[in-house]
């Protein structure tokens, strides 16, 4: 939709109470004790306690992500409802989330019996990545206490807002030494006695507080909680750099790029930082980020755009309110209310407006403007919070860029200098970065009290990478016969798909003249009898012959329903018909057009169904021209059940390689949310069958696998003669953060339970099944470094096949990362990390890797290696086609009205 703006975000900021005074996120310095350094256990030790540890929480809790807790509720006019930095707060009692374990994705799936997670073969190659290795780390051991706020005049009062607990706690600073407090967990090198220990501190108002602090457990280097320690130290570090929390990470204003005038943005340039233990050694991962920020507020919005633009721009968008670095995301705007509306703040009734003058020294311009909701989020109602927050606009900036901005050639091309680095670029930020940790006096007297120093500012090396052979795909020649040919050293076969070429698409299903119509508006009919010219014309050339078409339908104007009443009379008209072929007009949104038309083919008609863009048949670049259309039949191809490629597993058994993703709506869409799956027919991995069904909205947890997974078998069954697949890899893409525990626990058990069941009712043994994460958004980086000129350091991305699977993979897990991709020269490349959960076929660690590698060339949307299996790239491309367009699982039987029809779950309609 034309402007529709996607901001990022946390979606929700820690909404400070309406008591409490400004400040930084990270709460009271300490004074600095020294402590003792002594290099770190060794792996074996760390493997071993991961393994074993309790990870119920009990020594630590949650961490508090920099999020103050909410305290008394202030009644309003209408209720409960909260302030956040204008917000009228509800009550947010302590903290109740996600244990750290959870946020980390401790898992431990390394295989006790396997020796080694490496694999061998290809040519051994030496890469850097985005880590900075710890020179030393303590070897004390670590004191968890729990910490108790009440008023001793208030009835035994708790105290739940954390900036309070935190400076009533400062107050004993000289009896508790060295420590770090989250707000519920005290850390200190020394056990304090007695237990409980039982002190007194005075509030700001006067209000005198007992202090019970109760022993929890002993933390060891080695343990989790450490993890959660060294996290907490790294985020005080960043704040003494004058770095400041906005969301889940921070960011350096002082370094700001304006780009008001060329892009009506700020961008603030951040790192994201992460300690952990690695495979060998404790490390810190950083990587770059930026923050975009309008430069005009949510009610130079309203003002400017009125109420239809600016609730279609901001509701469901992440504001930033800049009084207190904190990020919401609006779930509504209050045109009937204003900052006049009162709450009760310090006993007394009082506006929005007088409150933000007194507590912020902001004075409200317009006292007319609309007021924006927050609701609260999913681990807000877990705490027993359901009171929604409010927002003067005028105080709040968007985040993020407008889908108007998105299109807009020239604004992205500008954006891209600074939010897409190079490998040079981005190598020089982080190195920077380091450089200013390591030579602040602040930040290296708090690491030294604490027993910690990096290496220095150099990267990470790692020195048993590897490169796998190029991959051989399979054509064929003008005779039909098979022609191998293996892929170059940059994983792109475009030029073996040229007419020039001896190579043809491997298999292809002729297009006659009566399975196809072209449907065009007269404004954009002049160059379509060029375009099935040059389409015939490469179809030879490409093995895939292309008739004229039944008929090219000229519109009279590019409406909708214009559109639709020729799909109907196409469609009635040619009883033969397989494809319709939609040239889509130029628009600023064309988005409707193509959901109702893929609708309308898909569901109603099971015709497949080719949309193709009216800029492409105005190309004056010839060379351009047939680059588009030599993709756009590969594709046509591939939807019709042709081959354009084929690769060869290695295996002798019938064997299915599955793909599952799940597509969340947006957030300003009320549809639901759908797991896809497709799964392999053929040894070749050339033929797919495909399901979906809906998910629990916003859950990227999968509760329907189980009858997925059979239904896919039998699909499988069918097409091979009756033969069942007797091993079964299953790559589970779409895993968000601190959902690893489910996966592993809930979903490897309902696949194989399925499986189970369903072979045993036919008295056969269940198949062998490889079951692996995979993760695409991750922070780590991989680079190659060569020697330069003037002394200086070359840094390019490695080729694809790029395979890592030592040093900064973690230690609990049976992981690897592999580059399967090309990037551009402008930007870095970006690993993907696979986790092995459960392999009951022993494969050795090079075999499941080469399989990986050679599945990412099985995508026939591009003639070039994607980032991850094919199988998830399709499973993505079809639970996004069904939750925008379709909004329905395809009918296993008879379908109709939204329903894809049955026959084309064999064929790759989602492309």
């Amino acid at each position: 939709m034309s402007g529709v703006w996607n901001g990022r975000g946390r979606g929700r900021g820690g909404a400070p109470n309406t008591n409490r005074a400004p400040q930084n996120n990270t709460g009271q310095a300490y004074p600095p004790l020294a402590g003792p350094r002594q290099a770190q256990p060794g792996i074996n030790a760390v493997t071993r306690n991961m393994a074993n540890m309790d990870l119920s929480g009990r020594g630590g809790g949650g961490a508090s992500r920099g999020e103050p807790a909410r305290g008394g509720r202030q009644e309003g006019a209408q209720g409960a409802v909260g302030v956040a930095g204008g917000e009228v707060a509800g009550r947010r009692g302590a903290r109740k989330g996600r244990s750290f374990a959870d946020k980390v994705d401790l898992v431990n799936s390394r295989p006790s019996d396997r020796p080694s997670k490496c694999g061998s073969g290809g040519t051994r190659v030496q890469l850097i990545a985005n880590f900075f290795p710890m020179k030393t780390t303590p070897d004390w051991i670590l004191y968890n206490h729990r910490v108790d706020f009440r008023n001793a005049q208030e009835g035994g009062a708790e105290e739940t807002r954390t900036f309070v607990k935190k400076r009533l706690l400062a107050q004993q600073r000289e009896i508790l030494g060295l420590h770090i407090f989250d707000g519920s967990n005290l850390y200190t090198i020394s056990r304090l006695n007695p237990d409980p220990l039982i002190l007194a501190s005075q509030r700001n108002d006067g209000a005198t507080f007992e202090l019970t602090i109760r022993f929890v457990t002993e933390v060891s280097p080695i343990d989790i909680t450490y993890l959660q320690f060294f996290n907490i130290i790294m985020r005080r570090c960043l704040s003494s750099l004058k770095f400041e929390q906005i969301g889940r990470h921070y960011y350096d204003h002082g370094a700001h790029i304006n780009l008001q005038r060329d892009a009506g943005v700020i961008l603030i340039p951040g790192y994201i930082t992460n300690i952990r233990q690695f495979e060998e050694r404790l490390m810190m991962c950083v990587e770059t980020t930026h923050k975009v920020l309008r430069t005009d507020t949510c009610w130079d919005i309203i003002r400017n755009e009125g109420k239809a633009f600016a609730t279609e721009v901001l509701v469901s968008g992440v504001v930033l309110t800049r009084y207190n670095n904190k990020t919401y995301r609006v779930d509504d705007i209050l045109w009937d209310q204003t900052p006049r509306k009162t709450f009760l703040w310090n006993g007394n009734n009082v506006s929005l407006a007088n409150y933000y003058q007194n507590k912020y020294q902001l004075n409200i311009q317009n006292m007319d403007q609309p007021l924006l909701q927050s609701n609260p989020r999913r681990r807000d109602i877990h705490r027993g919070d359901n009171s929604p927050i409010l927002l003067i606009p005028e105080l709040c900036m968007p985040t993020g860029l407008l889908d108007s901005d998105r299109r807009n050639f020239r604004k992205m091309q500008l954006l891209s200098k600074y939010l897409q680095q190079n490998p040079p670029s981005r190598v020089s930020s982080i190195q920077n970065f380091m450089d200013r940790l390591r030579s602040s006096d602040e930040t290296r007297g708090l690491l030294s009290e604490w027993g910690l120093e990096f290496e220095g500012r150099e990267l990470v090396t790692i020195n048993e990478g590897r490169v796998l052979p190029p991959e051989t795909l399979t054509f064929s020649n003008q005779a039909k016969q098979p022609v191998h040919v293996k892929v170059n050293e940059l994983a792109d076969w475009t030029s073996e798909m040229r007419t020039d070429s001896s190579s043809k698409m491997a298999t292809a299903q002729p297009l006659t003249t009566a399975e196809w119509v072209i449907i065009v508006s007269s404004r954009d009919a002049g160059g379509v009898d060029h375009l099935v010219q040059t389409m015939r014309t490469l179809g030879t050339g490409m093995g895939f012959p292309i008739a004229p078409p039944a008929q090219i339908m000229v519109l009279n104007d590019a409406r909708m329903s214009a559109y639709l009443n020729a799909l109907e009379e196409a469609k009635n008209k040619h009883k033969e018909l397989k494809l319709l072929f939609t040239i889509i007009p130029f628009a600023k949104d064309t988005t409707d057009l193509y959901n109702k038309i893929k609708k309308r083919c898909l569901s109603q008609y099971g015709i497949l169904n080719q949309c193709f863009r009216q800029t492409h048949i105005q190309q004056n670049n010839i060379g351009r021209l047939r680059s588009v259309v030599t993709k756009l039949l590969i594709q046509i191809n591939a939807k019709r059940g042709g081959e354009p490629w084929k690769t060869l597993l290695d295996v002798v058994v019938p064997t299915m390689i599955v793909g599952f993703d799940v597509y969340h709506p947006g957030k300003r869409s009320s549809g639901k949310s759908y797991g896809a799956m497709v799964a392999s027919m053929n040894r070749t991995v050339s033929r797919f069958y495909s399901t979906v069904t809906p998910q629990n909205l916003m859950d990227e947890i999968s509760t329907r696998l189980e009858v997925d997974i059979i239904k896919c078998v039998k699909a499988f069954v069918k097409q091979n003669g009756d033969r069942f697949p007797t091993t079964i890899f299953f790559y589970r893409d779409g895993v968000g953060e601190g959902q690893l525990s489910y996966v592993y626990n809930m979903e490897v058990a309902q696949v194989q339970k399925a499986l189970k069941e369903y072979y045993e009712t036919l008295s056969k043994p269940p198949p062998k099944l490889v079951f692996i994460v995979v993760t695409k958004k991750g922070n780590a980086r991989i680079l190659c470094k060569s020697p330069g000129q003037n002394g200086r350091q070359n840094y390019t991305n490695p080729n694809p096949g790029t395979v890592v699977d030592n040093t900064i993979t973690l230690p609990e897990r049976y992981d690897f990362f592999l580059i399967a991709q090309q990037a551009r020269k402008d930007q870095t490349v970006s690993p993907t990390a696979f986790n092995v959960l459960h392999d009951d076929l022993l494969k050795t660690p090079a075999e499941i890797q080469a399989l990986t590698f050679k599945l990412c060339h099985m995508y026939y949307n591009w003639s070039g290696t994607v980032a991850v299996p094919a199988v998830c790239q399709y499973a993505h491309k079809l639970a996004y086609l069904t939750g925008t367009a379709l909004d329905a699982s395809p009918a296993e039987g008879g379908g109709s009205g939204h329903n894809v029809q049955p026959h084309l779950l064999n064929y790759l309609y989602y492309l």
